[in-house]
């Protein structure tokens, strides 16, 4: 237990566990009580989390830290469900995240006040986004050769492969280095497509990819010695030949210097459901997304991001 932090409606005292969620949230902007349940409360044995226990244990607690102003709660849309309670940090925990270094201070100054106040903006898409994060970080506790080694979010992901006044930004939505099996580190960018962008939008999306590779920026923005492996992640398989369509254009259409390197970046897409998005919300750590569930963007074989 730590104490000497304090809110500013409800004095109470922060745990571990409420230090463990606020710096979370500092890193991932906001996130429902499911989903901090099965991280905070989910012990994970063989993939299966009691969610229903965890869920209630931590309901009231959150409860509390609201009341306190160290979180803040809004209401989005998920799964087709509306009226999705999802929490942020508040005044209280932005205070404290700084207090305590929770975790490491970004560049960009005023990160966590423009996080905090831009919660109220985020979607659903940023719920899924977490949803495929929080299953790794459960598969790494579950499986004992897959190991997550750094990641961060979109809100953290923003590179200019242009500047001037009409900067052009590189900014997936997760990006992630991991081992499996004994092979890695392994870099991963993966965009989360929910079925509402334009062809334009998807080709201009791919062209990114080909723009910021060919910056080399990547090595001293990530510290990586590899260009990350791309993945998209996508509702059906109609958006799966639609993004194909889409590479296959950026790469006719691509005219930088590094062409020949750009046609040979493997692009990985599978849909929600062959990878389980939402198993956390059943309360498991879905192993289909480790599987060969995925397919190229030149052959449709089954393979996997994820395997060597």
């Amino acid at each position: 237990m730590t104490a000497g932090l304090q809110g500013g409606r409800l004095n109470i005292v922060l745990t571990d566990r409420d230090i463990r969620l606020l710096a979370l949230l500092a890193r991932v902007r906001y996130i429902t009580l499911t989903q901090a349940a099965c991280l905070l409360y989910g012990r994970c044995d063989d993939c299966i989390i009691p969610l229903d226990r965890a869920r209630d244990s931590l309901k009231h607690r959150i409860a509390q830290l609201v009341n306190a102003g160290y979180l803040e709660k809004g209401i989005t849309r998920y799964e087709d469900k509306l009226n999705t309670r999802a929490y942020f940090l508040g005044p209280a925990g932005a205070k404290a995240v700084q207090e305590l270094s929770l975790i490491e201070q970004m560049e960009v100054p005023g990160w966590l006040s423009r996080k905090q106040n831009a919660a109220w903006n985020c979607s659903a898409h940023d719920l899924m986004v977490n949803n495929f994060l929080f299953n790794l970080m459960l598969l790494d506790r579950a499986i004992p050769g897959f190991q997550l080694i750094d990641w961060k979010t979109t809100h953290d992901l923003k590179y200019y492969v242009r500047g001037g006044d009409k900067p052009l930004v590189f900014d997936p939505d997760l990006f992630i280095l991991f081992v499996n099996e004994g092979f890695g580190p392994v870099p991963l960018f993966l965009e989360l497509d929910n079925g509402n962008i334009s062809a334009n939008i998807a080709r201009r999306k791919v062209m990114r990819v080909f723009q910021y590779y060919e910056t080399g920026h990547w090595r001293n923005d990530l510290g990586i010695e590899y260009f990350p492996r791309l993945a998209f992640l996508v509702p059906d398989e109609n958006r799966i030949v639609f993004f194909k369509r889409a590479i296959s254009w950026a790469r006719r259409a691509y005219r930088g210097s590094s062409k020949l390197q750009v046609q040979r970046l493997t692009f990985y897409l599978a849909t929600f459901r062959k990878v389980d998005l939402y198993a956390l919300d059943r309360g498991e750590a879905g192993d289909k997304v480790l599987s060969k569930c995925w397919q190229t963007s030149d052959v449709n074989k089954s393979t996997s991001p994820f395997l060597k």
